[in-house]
């Protein structure tokens, strides 16, 4: 029913846990990668069955925030460095941003991870984005189009 690019989301994940140990010297067990990768799946499905969407593309912008996020909430919630794992999603994304001749404000990017940061955290999740969110504005900055007319 859905198109899961499995061998993708594995791609995405050896990325993720070679910044995470070559550049912050963080260690992800290989059960934690299957957990976060089944916490993935799952999410994919529902993401899929509400919004009614069929994906037929790659997408490192939504694997990488829901990994971040995933670690983040459920399987490094009582590590002192959690926040490292947030951190790690979104320099993967704005190097994907980079790679496509894309930027974002680091200024701005700092400002997505504090929204992030919220959700959940705090009895302030109102004012939190999450893991679409987080998402969505990596991803939108990724699609904009640049009209040299205006």
């Amino acid at each position: 029913m859905y198109d899961v690019n499995w061998d993708y989301i594995q791609e995405i994940m050896k990325r993720y846990v070679t910044v995470a140990n070559q550049e912050f010297g963080l260690i992800i067990t290989t059960a934690e990668q299957e957990e976060v990768t089944n916490k993935i799946l799952e999410h994919y499905i529902d993401h899929c069955t509400e919004y009614r969407v069929f994906v037929n593309s790659t997408d490192p912008f939504k694997f990488t925030a829901w990994m971040g996020l995933f670690f983040y909430h459920d399987i490094k919630k009582k590590s002192a460095k959690r926040q490292q794992y947030l951190v790690i999603a979104v320099a993967m994304m704005i190097k994907f941003l980079k790679d496509n001749n894309r930027n974002i404000d680091i200024k701005f990017a700092q400002k997505l991870l504090k929204m992030t940061i919220y959700d959940k955290d705090t009895n302030k999740d109102y004012l939190a984005i999450g893991k679409n969110g987080l998402y969505m504005a990596f991803r939108s900055a990724n699609m904009v189009k640049i009209d040299e007319n205006i």
